[in-house]
């Protein structure tokens, strides 16, 4: 019974260490969008995933639920990224934009 606790502790203790890891990782990744002058947090998290995922197109209303912010709030960051020149703006259609990698 004791060895079992024991193993289960530790089966714990590795997972935690993991976890840390990934997150440790994680935000040593974001380090390199902190040097850009002019960007909010949340910002540099949406140039991090446009910069993992090249192929990814990004709408308002997928930062929106993403980040659980307003779709006002999620198309200014957008617009803003892209008029500093860090995304390129794409139209979907003649009302919706979409968000691409330069």
């Amino acid at each position: 019974m004791i060895f079992r606790s024991y193993l289960v502790v530790k089966k714990a203790y590795e997972d935690l260490k993991n976890y840390l890891a990934i997150k440790m990782d994680e935000r040593n990744s974001m380090l390199q969008y902190a040097n850009i002058e002019g960007i909010n947090e949340r910002q540099m998290q949406i140039l991090k995933l446009v910069n993992d995922s090249p192929s990814l197109v990004l709408t308002s209303q997928e930062v929106s639920v993403r980040f659980g912010v307003s779709d006002r709030t999620a198309r200014t960051d957008l617009n803003d990224l892209a008029e500093k020149g860090h995304i390129k703006r794409i139209s979907i259609n003649k009302k919706q934009m979409a968000f691409i990698r330069i």
